[in-house]
């Protein structure tokens, strides 16, 4: 018997609430009345952070057993400081505490020297979550690339992001948010992402999510 395809996961304002409610994210800090941009920057944050929740990295991921979870944001400081206010708000997460740092892309006219190249790549893979903005659309490709088949989780807002190989997708709709997912790229970093995120999700790629 086939399954019938995943619908897409779409949330308002108010059943976004329910399902981060639902996935233990500490919902009292988003604020019914914070401007729609802030709103929106506070809901992407409480996904990130459930996305910690819900992903099994492999062995030799963390250097110690209490080593933190490190998420890289490629994006504005504001959407640093929603996902720093969430983090604290969540606390520990198995032990582990969870940093956040903001990463600022050389400009594209300062050359793309080996060296240069090298040290992005050594960055970039240092981190858990690595989340791209979508102001960033047109590096966004170039940064998967230098991360792909590592124990990253890639997570952007970004258009047909999922499809071009990133493993989880964010993309605002009017009022609510789609969530997209790419089980085949989760599966090639050796990174486990649990059911209950992926049934949430529209399945992209060439891999079904776990039943």
């Amino acid at each position: 018997m086939s399954r019938a395809e995943p619908r897409p996961a779409r949330f308002g304002a108010g059943i976004s609430l329910a399902l981060l409610f639902a996935l233990c994210v500490p919902a009292f800090v988003l604020r019914a009345e914070a401007p729609s941009d802030e709103r929106a920057d506070q809901v992407k944050a409480a996904y990130l952070i459930n996305f910690l929740r819900y992903t099994d990295w492999p062995q030799g991921s963390f250097p110690t057993r209490d080593s933190p979870f490190h998420i890289l944001v490629v994006g504005r400081p504001e959407l640093l400081d929603a996902v720093r206010t969430l983090a604290a708000a969540a606390g520990n997460i198995g032990g582990r505490a969870i940093t956040i740092e903001r990463m600022t892309l050389p400009d594209p006219g300062t050359g793309s020297g080996s060296g240069l190249r090298a040290q992005l790549a050594e960055r970039l893979r240092s981190c858990h979550l690595l989340f791209i903005e979508r102001n960033e659309r047109e590096r966004a490709g170039d940064l998967l690339s230098l991360v792909r088949d590592f124990p990253v989780l890639t997570v952007s807002d970004v258009d047909n992001f999922a499809q071009s190989g990133g493993m989880l997708e964010l993309l605002p709709r009017g009022a609510n948010i789609v969530l997209a997912a790419n089980p085949g790229a989760i599966r090639r970093s050796d990174l486990m992402v649990s059911a209950k995120v992926l049934k949430l999700a529209r399945v992209v790629g060439d891999e079904e999510a776990p039943r």
